[in-house]
């Protein structure tokens, strides 16, 4: 069975959803601790990240509209918002010391690209 690049994604992160909570689960210290290795060297997987959103975002577009994309990530969006709200003084306390701090690379290219793609979809949906 040949799979799409859609298809793919979908297989990709429903394994890592089911794995995650498994982890979860049944053995949290080691959830934590891969957690923890993995953030901790923050600015290669930065990077990483933001290089595999962006071909993530080309193989969606070739099947979906930014407006598409753009609804899937409001679902996205709310379903997070559910699980940060309960974290929110916690959150509150995080996001007021990064507030103090200059933006990394990263998240100035990160900002940029929600930008032109709010934008980009802002034109879609009034012209």
């Amino acid at each position: 069975m040949a799979m799409t690049s859609i298809e793919l994604f979908a297989l990709i992160i429903s394994a890592l959803i089911v794995v995650k909570i498994l982890f979860l689960f049944f053995n949290k210290e080691s959830w934590f601790k891969f957690v923890k290795t993995l953030y901790t060297k923050n600015n290669s997987i930065s990077w990483l990240l933001g290089i595999s959103s962006l071909i993530v975002l080309y193989f969606l577009l070739k099947t979906m509209t930014i407006v598409q994309v753009f609804a899937a990530n409001l679902f996205f969006a709310l379903l997070m918002g559910m699980v940060l709200v309960t974290y929110g003084t916690e959150f509150v306390k995080m996001a007021d010391k990064i507030m103090k701090r200059k933006l990394p690379a990263a998240v100035l290219v990160n900002i940029i690209i929600w930008l032109v793609l709010a934008i980009w979809a802002l034109v879609i949906l009034f012209t």
